[in-house]
């Protein structure tokens, strides 16, 4: 009987660590959800910083060709073009100003990516883990209790055994 105790309580708490180790994988689940969004946010960032990006580009390419139309139309107005290459030409630098600091957040967001697809990685492991020692947990557990229901019936048959042999001995008695 001690032991059948010690075995329930034994089963009772390997079922208390299986609904803890639920409840660490429901909230490494949540996490993991919590750092997909992160991640489609990031790359919802870079498509947009890859578009300014293109865009910076292509007004730098106008300014520079703006520039060079500039140089030759100067003919005859070396003043007014000499006004309208220093207006490109700080428009350009302040482009490229901008486009630095926009690779600049590039790299930043592809760092943050790369800490996120860790992060992910690494709570998608712990929840693998976890539902492995939760269905280890559910083996032992069904293990222990095909043993207190082996043991069970051998109590029965033996209780049985014994009142047979004591309603023999009575009989002989009497």
């Amino acid at each position: 009987a001690a032991a059948a105790v010690a075995a329930e309580r034994a089963a009772t708490k390997s079922l208390d660590l299986v609904k803890d180790q639920k409840a660490q994988s429901i909230a490494a689940i949540a996490e993991v959800d919590g750092v997909r969004k992160q991640l489609e946010l990031a790359h919802d960032n870079v498509r947009i910083k890859d578009a300014m990006l293109e865009s910076q580009a292509e007004l730098i390419k106008s300014l520079k060709d703006e520039n060079a139309r500039n140089k030759e139309a100067a003919s005859g107005a070396v003043a007014a073009a000499a006004n309208a290459e220093r207006a490109a030409a700080s428009r350009a630098k302040s482009t490229e100003d901008d486009l630095r600091q926009l690779k600049k957040d590039l790299a930043g967001a592809d760092a943050a990516i790369d800490r996120l697809e860790k992060a992910l990685e690494e709570v998608t492991a712990r929840r693998d883990s976890a539902e492995d020692a939760a269905a280890d947990a559910r083996r032992e557990i069904a293990e222990r209790d095909q043993m207190l229901a082996y043991v069970s019936s051998e109590v029965e048959s033996v209780k049985s055994m014994f009142a047979q042999r004591e309603d023999g001995l009575r009989r002989e008695r009497d």
